[in-house]
């Protein structure tokens, strides 16, 4: 049996290269050495030589068990977002971008309730479209509404950014949802029901972000922005 290591310099020693990886990841995505995605990339492989060469923690056997279970994985992603495109193609081909925009313009509606609305409408659209397709659809049609009636474009990005989060935990199209199912291989309908009080919660942040500018916007200001 391996002895225990004892806490002490050379166990911190020994753990530093791993307790190096955050900042590493971090370091190249603030630095602009790299997009997240390519940093995700590197610090992946980073780790794989840490446990392949430096700890010996990781055998070839080991290796191909985590290549199948990250191919699975994908799988269950890449199948998820093939169908929403599908789905997102229908709502671009029939312009319900912009009708919501129409209806939105011809309302005429306050901050507060055009936020609402714009609420509504990302939550439910969430549950059947995917995160990038609503920011590059939609969020260009209701960048121009929203600073017509004079909501900050800071305060309606965290907003936006807030419910495409909440988005990716709504089924029954939540992407996050799926991830969890293939790594964890629990059914999908006890993370549905597990989920939803964190959704709650979500919902509550959401609602006060929205009602509260300055939670949005303190940290901007004190900043100078």
């Amino acid at each position: 049996m391996r002895a225990m290591i004892r806490p002490g310099p050379a166990a911190s020693a020994t753990a530093l290269p791993a307790l190096a990886l955050p900042g590493l990841l971090l370091a190249i995505i603030y630095s602009g050495i790299a997009t997240p995605t390519e940093a995700a990339a590197i610090a992946a492989s980073y780790a794989l030589v840490l446990t392949m060469l430096v700890y010996r923690t990781m055998t070839i056997a080991g290796l191909w068990h985590v290549i199948e279970e990250t191919v699975r994985s994908i799988a269950t992603v890449g199948l998820i977002i093939v169908g929403a495109f599908m789905f997102n193609y229908i709502i671009a081909n029939e312009n319900v971008p912009q009708l919501l925009h129409g209806l939105l313009a011809a309302w005429r509606p306050g901050p507060v309730a055009f936020l609402l609305a714009v609420n509504v409408v990302f939550l439910v659209l969430a549950c059947v479209l995917d995160a990038i397709t609503m920011l590059l659809i939609l969020v260009p049609l209701l960048v121009p509404l929203a600073t017509a009636i004079g909501i900050d474009p800071v305060h309606f990005g965290v907003v936006i950014i807030l419910n495409m989060m909440i988005g990716l935990a709504l089924p029954p199209h939540g992407l996050l949802l799926f991830v969890m199912h293939g790594l964890t291989r629990a059914p999908l309908g006890a993370i549905f029901r597990e989920v939803l009080p964190l959704v709650a919660a979500l919902l509550a942040v959401l609602l006060a972000v929205t009602l509260i500018p300055a939670l949005a916007l303190a940290l901007p200001h004190a900043l100078g922005y």
